[in-house]
C-alpha cells in the first residue's frame, strides 16, 4: 500500500543529495532486471540505465 506514493523517487533523491554534499564523483546503483519501476525513477532522476550482462543486472549511473 505504500507503493506508487513517491516515497522511493524521495528515499533516492536525498541519497543523490548526501553523495553529493560528501563530493562522490558518482553514484552508481544496481537493480534487478525485474524491477522496471526503480529503472524507471533512476532515468528520471538523471541516471544512465544499462544492462551489465555480465553480472546480470541493471546499472543505474549518475555523475556528479
Amino acid at each position: 500500500r505504500y507503493q506508487r506514493h513517491g516515497l522511493g523517487t524521495e528515499l533516492l533523491r536525498r541519497l543523490v543529495d548526501a553523495a553529493r554534499a560528501e563530493r562522490l564523483d558518482r553514484l552508481v546503483a544496481a537493480i534487478l532486471p525485474d524491477n522496471y519501476a526503480m529503472q524507471r525513477v533512476c532515468q528520471r532522476l538523471g541516471f544512465a540505465v544499462r544492462f551489465d550482462a555480465a553480472e546480470e543486472v541493471v546499472k543505474a549511473t549518475l555523475a556528479l
